[in-house]
């Protein structure tokens, strides 16, 4: 069990070695999951998950283009003719 420590301001300090072992770092945001668990009330901290922010945001390029194997290997080989040729 670990002892956090809440301020006057409601602010919560957690032990350094827990952070470490949530892989949490200073700045980023940590969840808190609230639970019903045997007719009690229960809060589970949650840790970062990767950023996915990302997924999606080439979609706009790849809308209307061929996503076959062949079609994207020859498209790479394209791309790299071409800045081989400079």
């Amino acid at each position: 069990m670990w002892n956090i420590k809440l301020t006057s301001k409601n602010q919560a300090t957690f032990p350094k070695a827990l952070l470490e072992e949530m892989r949490v770092r200073p700045g980023e945001r940590m969840g808190l999951v609230r639970e019903v668990r045997g007719g009690q009330v229960a809060y589970r901290l949650v840790p970062p998950g990767p950023d996915l922010s990302w997924i999606g945001c080439a979609r706009k390029y790849a809308k209307g283009k061929s996503h076959r194997m062949e079609d994207i290997r020859r498209s790479i080989g394209r791309a790299i003719g071409k800045k081989k040729g400079r």
